[in-house]
């Protein structure tokens, strides 16, 4: 179960592409070509999702839709132990790819001064795979699927000021895989063990947003996503065994229900934005309340499971409050070409005395670039690319009695890299 509260955690809002954390922010086309910067100003139905007080702003009065697909590729992460023996070795994670589908929608004014908008987004996901038994013991396979559906509605409260909120709706699932083998308490007693977790759960959330512009080249304005409880209810099938002697209490096997609660947290973004002819200039401040999540305490069906003092501690993870810089820039090269680039700088939430292979979390310089294409009066086309660097980072998160999970060393981070295409369309 331990494992299922890293599931969830890893996949939470975050993050992600990887995020930092466990966070996805990009879940359209504008999105990733601008880095998330896309808050003050919206430039389609997205801002259903970013912003849904500018569903007020949105010049078309028709129905507003985008579909847009995300291919994310994770790179190979590769850890070097400062001190290598048998047990802790220089490893490489295995690469990751998805597919992500999103969906947007903004309503023409069915009331006077309101309207209406309904995202399906994925604003979580993990997936880390280690082969080696050496990452393997804590991580063999970790993966996250969070998908959201979010419905919002929009008030013009004057030309110069609109109000929004939105109800969330939150599905995860995860399953997770880890595999402890290695001596314990640093004595020639073996433990060869297995723990196979899959999950699930339904939750819900709201968010809010305002939308402040004293003249109509300046945009000001601040959203907020609630912080909302996971709970995963799954099933935990564990079996271990030690050698070369029998230790009591680390035999057996157990197949039954286990639960964790994993807070997804609150979000805070500022955004400003300003054009200059035919240029749009962003930039957005958000602040992320990881402060919430200290440790994974998890349950299990059964009072007595094997090898507690593997599986049945709770995961400490002491995250601490961290933030995103972003910035962007969009030009309306034609009146049918909006050409856009994007810049990020995203804080980890995460002690490196706690990171392990589950999540080997790092900060990340954020760069992106894209385009909008008006095919005509009806649709549109749009296309994104972001990279993400992150950045090396040195673990301490040291274990002297179970050297398996023992990680002190060096990690290089695996690269990110995101591609979208998407349609825009009315009606």
């Amino acid at each position: 179960m331990t494992n299922l509260k890293k599931v969830s955690l890893l996949a939470l809002a975050t993050s992600t592409l990887y995020g930092a954390g466990y966070k996805i922010p990009e879940q359209s086309s504008d999105s990733v070509a601008l880095s998330s910067s896309n808050v003050a100003f919206s430039f389609g139905p997205d801002a259903a999702y970013y912003n849904p007080a500018n569903m007020m702003y949105v010049d078309d009065i028709r129905h507003y839709f985008e579909n847009s697909f995300t291919y994310i590729h994770l790179g190979k992460s590769r850890f070097d132990p400062d001190v290598k023996t048998a047990e802790n070795y220089t490893v490489t994670s295995q690469n990751a790819d998805f597919l992500v589908p999103t969906f947007h929608f903004v309503s023409p004014e069915y009331i006077e001064n309101w309207r209406f908008g309904l995202s399906f987004v994925a604003p979580s996901g993990l997936s880390m795979r280690w082969k080696d038994t050496y990452p393997a013991s804590t991580a063999n396979n970790f993966s996250l699927k969070v998908f959201e559906l979010n419905p919002s509605a929009a008030y013009r409260v004057s030309d110069e000021l609109s109000v929004a909120a939105g109800f969330r709706v939150i599905y995860a699932t995860g399953k997770v895989i880890t595999n402890p083998n290695g001596t314990l308490n640093g004595g020639p007693v073996r433990i060869n063990a297995s723990r196979q977790l899959e999950g699930d759960d339904v939750n819900f959330g709201w968010n809010a947003a305002i939308t402040y512009r004293p003249v109509e080249d300046l945009s000001l304005v601040a959203t907020y996503r609630s912080k909302t409880n996971m709970n995963l209810e799954g099933n935990a099938q564990i079996t271990s065994s030690t050698n070369p002697v029998i230790i009591p209490g680390f035999n057996g096997s157990y197949n039954g229900p286990a639960s964790v609660s994993i807070p997804l947290p609150a979000v805070l973004i500022l955004g400003l934005g300003y054009k200059i002819d035919d240029v749009t200039l962003l930039a957005a401040f958000e602040r992320t309340y990881w402060s919430k999540l200290e440790r994974f305490d998890f349950n299990y069906g059964s009072s007595s499971i094997p090898a507690q003092a593997v599986f049945d501690k709770p995961v400490e993870k002491n995250f601490h409050d961290s933030n995103t810089y972003r910035l962007g820039v969009a030009w309306d090269a034609t009146n049918k070409l909006r050409l856009m680039a994007g810049f990020a700088y995203d804080e980890s939430p995460s002690d490196p005395s706690l990171i392990g292979f589950e999540l080997p979390d790092a900060s990340a310089y954020i760069y992106s670039v894209g385009l909008n294409y008006k095919y005509n009066e009806d649709i549109g086309i749009a296309f994104g690319y972001l990279f993400q660097d992150r950045q090396n980072r040195h673990i301490d998160k040291k274990d002297e009695m179970a050297k398996f999970n023992n990680v002190v060393g060096q990690m290089t981070n695996a690269n990110s890299q995101l591609v979208n295409l998407g349609i825009k369309y009315r009606f």
